[in-house]
């Protein structure tokens, strides 16, 4: 195999806008190139208030509310984004990732866009361009996995979009003959 290492990382967020929107969550797992967990997954997070006041969607205002995230990241998210990527850094060297980490989730392109503006340091660790973008394999199945009780948080999403890449890696590798 080719060695490679993803970073299998969602962010929940107040808004689309890296320029003035915020990171409210940060979540998932470091795998090597078969998929398989190089750690514990992480999870942090990040208090949206600021100045004593929440700048949140009416979007994400109401997804938030309703999976509950939005009150457990004011009541303990007591770092600010920026304080994300140190955390991260660490945990990343923790588990033994080095660099060219391939970013993937569902629409990493839109992640890596928070990335860029809070967490520079990860930025530095990440593969300049490669991706995988598990919403692309949803597209092209038809939709995203029904499952009980899935509340929009990061960890659940990564959870799901990591499950879907394996299943689609073994029926590309059986229809392939690599199996």
């Amino acid at each position: 195999m080719s060695n490679e290492t993803f970073l299998w990382l969602d962010l929940e967020t107040t808004g689309l806008d890296s320029d003035i929107d915020t990171i409210i969550e940060a979540a998932g797992i470091v795998t090597d190139d078969e998929l398989r967990p190089q750690g514990p997954c992480f999870r942090m997070l990040c208090s949206p208030v600021e100045g004593g006041r929440v700048n949140i969607s009416k979007w994400a205002y109401l997804q938030h509310s309703k999976s509950g995230l939005l009150d457990e990241a004011i009541a303990y998210g007591a770092d600010d984004p920026k304080a994300l990527d140190n955390k991260l850094v660490r945990h990343l060297r923790d588990v033994g990732a080095g660099y060219s980490l391939i970013l993937a989730g569902s629409n990493p392109t839109f992640d890596r866009e928070f990335i860029r503006t809070y967490m520079p340091k990860t930025a530095q660790r990440l593969h300049s361009h490669r991706t995988l973008d598990a919403s692309s394999l949803y597209r092209i199945a038809g939709g995203r996995p029904q499952i009980e009780e899935r509340a929009h948080t990061a960890l659940c999403d990564i959870k799901v979009d990591l499950d879907a890449a394996r299943q689609a890696r073994s029926a590309i590798r059986k229809e392939w003959g690599f199996e």
